[in-house]
């Protein structure tokens, strides 16, 4: 999928399923994206991987023994701090299109994908979602968001982080981590956490 990471504007906290001067046509459980009970399972598979790894590094693939430094290394920071470096960490990893990397037009690839054989941009706002997860923030926190880029007329693929009243946005384009520079440039498609997906 030809998303390169960027973002709209959204309201507060309080209503984080919501974006700045658009409403909610429709909301569904997550499960009715085509792509998301392929997605997950792997990503179950990779997750139970990267535990076998925090118990045991002789059960560890380079790259999960990487995913699992990082977040070693990230359990005693603040949740700032840990926004910042998942998105620089995640951003320095080569970026690829499904088509070269896949042979597909469009893949979710799950963290062990993408570490091994590189993504494209849903894939970095996916694996920056489940690293953020076992740092402990919620579902409720983080959201996955399609948006369409009106300056490269393109879609495009990034994390939303809310937490204490603050929106956060990481983007593979960018090492900041503030919204705004990008709020009348995208238009939001529709967004998603591992419950429930919104449609713009």
């Amino acid at each position: 999928m030809r998303i390169i990471l960027c973002f709209l504007a959204f309201m507060a906290l309080a209503m984080p399923a919501h974006a700045v001067g658009a409403a909610v046509v429709r909301q569904e459980p997550v499960q009715q994206l085509p792509q998301w009970q392929d997605f997950s399972a792997r990503q179950n598979n990779a997750l139970n991987a990267l535990e076998a790894c925090e118990r045991d590094r002789l059960n560890c693939s380079k790259e999960m023994e990487r995913w699992a430094k990082l977040l070693g290394d990230l359990k005693p920071q603040n949740k700032l701090r840990q926004i910042i470096t998942v998105n620089r960490w995640f951003n320095r990893l080569p970026y690829k299109h499904d088509q070269y990397a896949y042979e597909t037009l469009d893949h979710w690839a799950d963290t062990s994908q993408l570490l091994e054989q590189k993504g494209d941009c849903e894939d970095y706002a996916l694996s920056k979602y489940y690293t953020l997860r076992r740092l402990g923030f919620t579902a409720d926190q983080l959201k996955v968001m399609v948006v369409y880029d009106q300056y490269n007329y393109i879609n495009h693929a990034v994390l939303m982080v809310y937490i204490d009243g603050a929106r956060y946005m990481l983007d593979i384009n960018a090492d900041s981590t503030s919204p705004e520079d990008m709020e009348l440039r995208y238009k939001p498609i529709y967004g998603f956490n591992e419950q429930t997906a919104w449609f713009y």
